[in-house]
């Protein structure tokens, strides 16, 4: 290759050195291409706003995926490993992951409370159940680094209270499991005070779902409160786009990528970015509009996975956001 602009994947020129033909010719090459590509790359993303197509250019194809509420549009999209918010025509910046639940047999008032990031509000329950809970779960698992907990109980009136257990509990998808004991009391009674917890857990564990349960055990008709202020997760989960890229539209061996989106809404400061995935490997995060050189592949990508990542500082909600994305296996040499 005699590209002479490292800009474009090439090497600049040195002073007194010879230039030829051929120089000349695949630094006007790779230039046409890039420009060509994603004009066409654009073009591709409007014209299917039914659906996937395969578009093809040469021996070189790929295919473009157009975002839409309509019959037949997001078709190649896995929803269950998208953590990006669709909005009407547009994938959007913001996480989709997040619901809450309580328990169907003893539900607690308020639930959505504990997200408000306002310690005077509360999730609540008052009652005599053995136990009882509140808390939230998703669809994909996601690193918990830790989370912010402010919860408490107290025993309210007659009878026998031997114990009383506040617990953090994780979820795998389908199973619940008691991870620890936040706080512990034993033989309170009515003038004793709340059993509380405040402080920020340190989880760093994979998980799908948590939760606060209230055990307790006491006599029978024995009444308790139980609060739940606070239940803020940090994560380190992408905010991403999950595609599937239909059987025959790849080669085994690509070892070029060229991937544009259609962008809707952006900022100074935000970022698009993508990666190929087969059953075997994975590229890098690569840059969009660019033509990538990856590490040659061993059997064709199946997956390609776009990431929205919004600016440090201020972010406008919902910024980055993209109408669609194209993906093309690019031969520039």
């Amino acid at each position: 290759m005699a590209i002479r602009n490292n800009r474009i994947g090439g090497n600049d020129f040195i002073e007194n050195e010879s230039v030829y033909p051929k120089d000349i010719n695949d630094t006007f090459n790779r230039l046409y291409t890039k420009q060509m590509l994603g004009i066409q790359a654009l073009n591709n993303i409007r014209q299917v706003c039914e659906g996937v197509t395969k578009i093809s250019y040469g021996e070189n194809d790929g295919f473009a995926e157009a975002y839409g509420s309509g019959a037949g549009t997001r078709s190649s999209v896995s929803t269950g490993k998208t953590t990006a918010t669709f909005s009407t025509n547009k994938y959007i910046a913001t996480f989709n992951n997040h619901g809450y639940i309580s328990d169907t047999f003893v539900p607690f008032s308020n639930p959505l409370n504990i997200f408000d990031g306002n310690d005077a509000t509360y999730a609540s329950y008052s009652g005599t159940e053995a136990q009882t809970g509140v808390g939230e779960y998703w669809t994909l698992d996601t690193y918990v680094t830790s989370i912010k907990i402010k919860a408490s109980t107290s025993f309210l009136g007659s009878g026998n209270c031997n114990d009383r257990t506040i617990w953090l509990e994780t979820y795998n998808g389908s199973t619940w499991t008691r991870h620890t004991a936040l706080a512990t009391v034993y033989e309170q009674n009515s003038s004793d005070p709340a059993l509380e917890y405040d402080d920020t857990f340190e989880l760093n564990e994979t998980t799908r779902g948590i939760r606060i349960i209230f055990s307790v055990s006491q006599s029978a008709g024995a009444n308790y409160s139980a609060q739940v202020y606070t239940m803020e997760r940090s994560i380190t989960t992408d905010i991403i786009i999950s595609q599937e890229i239909p059987t025959g539209i790849f080669e085994s061996n690509v070892n070029k990528s060229f991937g544009q989106p259609l962008i809707e809404d952006w900022e100074e400061g935000a970022n698009v970015e993508y990666k190929l995935v087969s059953s075997t490997a994975s590229t890098d995060w690569l840059s969009y509009n660019t033509n990538n050189d990856v590490t040659e592949f061993i059997d064709p990508p199946t997956e390609v996975i776009i990431k929205l990542t919004p600016k440090d500082s201020s972010p406008t909600p919902g910024y980055p956001s993209i109408r669609g994305f194209y993906i093309y296996q690019n031969d520039y040499n």
